[in-house]
C-alpha cells in the first residue's frame, strides 16, 4: 500500500474513533483508538507483514512466498553474533525493490528482537 492510502485509511479510523466512543470531534484520536482496544494502521501492517514472514519461515504457506526468504545462517558456512535468527536482504538498487515484500519484510523481521532475548528479559 502507498504511503497516500495509507494516510487516508489513517483519517478514516482517526474519524471513526470518536463516533465510535460518542466524544468531541475534536477529541484526540490516538488517546480514542486505544480506548477502543484498536492498533493504529501503521502497527496492524507491520504485525500481517510479521506474521507472513512467521508463516513463510515455517512452511505455513505455499512455495512461492516460502522461497523468498532465507536465514543469514544458511547462507554463511561461520558463525555470525547477529546471524542467528535473522535474514538474508536483498540488495536494493531501486525503490521498487524497496517496496517489495521480500526487502521490506525480510527488514522488519530483523529489527524484531530475538525470542530469546525476549525470555530472558520476562
Amino acid at each position: 500500500m502507498n504511503k497516500t492510502l495509507a494516510s487516508k485509511l489513517q483519517k478514516l479510523q482517526n474519524r471513526a474513533a470518536p463516533i465510535l466512543t460518542s466524544s468531541s470531534y475534536n477529541a484526540n484520536a490516538d488517546d480514542l483508538i486505544a480506548r477502543l482496544g484498536w492498533n493504529k494502521l501503521d502497527v496492524q501492517l507491520k504485525f500481517k507483514a510479521a506474521v507472513m514472514v512467521y508463516k513463510s519461515l515455517n512452511g505455513l504457506v505455499p512455495d512461492y512466498l516460502r522461497t523468498m526468504f532465507s536465514n543469514r545462517s544458511d547462507m554463511c558456512t561461520y558463525s555470525l553474533r547477529g546471524s542467528t535468527g535473522k535474514l538474508t536482504v536483498p540488495l536494493p538498487r531501486t525503490n521498487f525493490l524497496k517496496n517489495s515484500f521480500s526487502y521490506r519484510d525480510a527488514v522488519l523481521w530483523n529489527s524484531l528482537p530475538v525470542a530469546s532475548t525476549i525470555s530472558h528479559q520476562l
